[in-house]
């Protein structure tokens, strides 16, 4: 994924993680508040020992999972194996957690609106895709 692209998934985990700003993870985590909103906007391409640093406090995402999407490391198909099993239980979790399941319509449309969300972050046209 490009630099905007991890930008967008980088805010959503902290959101996730219970984070609502940048700063409140910025002082939890000792890395700077201007690296995570340099992080966020995608002008910036953070760092190994910065992602080692934020991963313990974030939920839903290892250290590796990290940098797999930054493109620090690549293990080829292996890497896009992990990465769908990893995406399938970070699921399945988040719809645990609001009490329903990964194949609820209800889940399954919320899912479905997030996309939309990352479409629009990433300037695509709706209509087009």
């Amino acid at each position: 994924m490009d630099l905007k692209e991890f930008g967008v998934y980088f805010a959503k985990i902290r959101e996730r993680s219970g984070y609502r700003s940048q700063r409140e993870l910025a002082e939890k985590s000792g890395v700077s508040h201007s690296t995570i909103n340099r992080i966020e906007s995608g002008s910036h391409k953070v760092s190994t020992e910065n992602l080692k640093i934020l991963a313990p406090h974030l939920k839903e995402v290892t250290y590796e999972d990290l940098l797999h999407a930054l493109g620090y490391i690549d293990n080829g198909a292996t890497a896009e194996n992990t990465g769908v099993e990893t995406t399938i239980r970070m699921l399945e979790k988040e719809a645990h957690e609001l009490g329903l399941s990964i194949s609820d319509p209800q889940f399954i449309e919320m899912v479905k609106d997030s996309i939309k969300l990352i479409k629009i972050a990433r300037g695509k046209d709706l209509n087009n895709s």
